[in-house]
């Protein structure tokens, strides 16, 4: 299974995210939820929200970050922390997130790396 966690800068753009992926996600989906805040593709990608504050970020693991490129200092370490066991290459680990809300990224630069 690979794990992408987002992380907004609030929920409501969290919820924009999801919005944007779900357009163009080419797998079937086979659970999308607003409340649970996340996707489930039946090829087994799991997209889920998070808000950033390091007490809901703690102990989640993923493959590749989704991410409000005003945290990439200030999260650095936890971000650090929940890739350490990616099994996605390094360059292709964390996404601005602008890039996923304004169409710039397909579902396989995000996932089939």
């Amino acid at each position: 299974m690979l794990r992408i966690l987002i992380i907004p800068e609030n929920m409501q753009r969290g919820d924009k995210i999801l919005d944007a992926i779900y357009t163009v996600e080419t797998e079937p989906i086979i659970e999308y939820s607003r409340a649970r805040k996340r996707i489930r593709t039946k090829g087994g990608t799991l997209y889920t929200v998070s808000r950033p504050e390091t007490r809901f970020l703690m102990g989640h693991r993923a493959d590749q970050i989704i991410l409000d490129f005003a945290f990439v200092y200030t999260l650095k370490d936890m971000v650090d922390s929940i890739l350490r066991n990616s099994c996605v290459p390094k360059e292709f680990q964390v996404i601005d997130d602008r890039k996923v809300l304004n169409g710039c990224i397909r579902h396989t630069d995000i996932s089939n790396t």
